[in-house]
């Protein structure tokens, strides 16, 4: 099995997506950041307001974070900001990270007749103008003020 961590001492990996955003190399509907964690709506949604969570320094899985509890308090803050402005309960959480390899967490919301059944169809991507990207992160934003 292939190695994919990267050495400790390493803050970012260039060749990473994540660690792109990170350094704003690559632009991003950001949600929040905050000096270790950074929350941005994927690009290629399961559903509208679709967010991805990240450690800012490159880490493979998401239990090679040092500080897992912080990282978690801030998914659950990004996830009950998205219940309250999405008007929605119900959030999916999945640490999966076999596309990026970088850890992070979906964060994905979940609507009536949203086209994914009981568990998430990892193919029904949507397609979402960049007003309604725009839109969906500024609701998000708003709501964890």
């Amino acid at each position: 099995m292939p190695e994919y961590r990267t050495h400790p001492s390493a803050k970012r990996d260039p060749n990473c997506i994540f660690c792109r955003i990170v350094e704003g190399k690559v632009p991003s509907f950001s949600i929040c950041k905050d000096g270790n964690f950074e929350a941005f709506l994927d690009i290629t949604p399961l559903n509208p307001g679709h967010v991805l969570v990240i450690p800012k320094d490159h880490c493979r899985w998401v239990w090679d974070i040092p500080d897992a509890g912080a990282y978690f308090e801030f998914v659950r803050k990004v996830a009950k900001a998205m219940q309250k402005s999405l008007g929605t309960e119900w959030v999916v959480g999945a640490a999966v990270g076999q596309m990026v390899q970088h850890a992070h967490i979906n964060l994905i919301p979940r609507f009536a007749d949203d086209g994914h059944g009981e568990a998430i169809n990892w193919t029904a991507r949507k397609q979402i103008s960049k007003e309604q990207m725009e839109k969906a992160a500024d609701m998000i934003r708003k709501a964890l003020e």
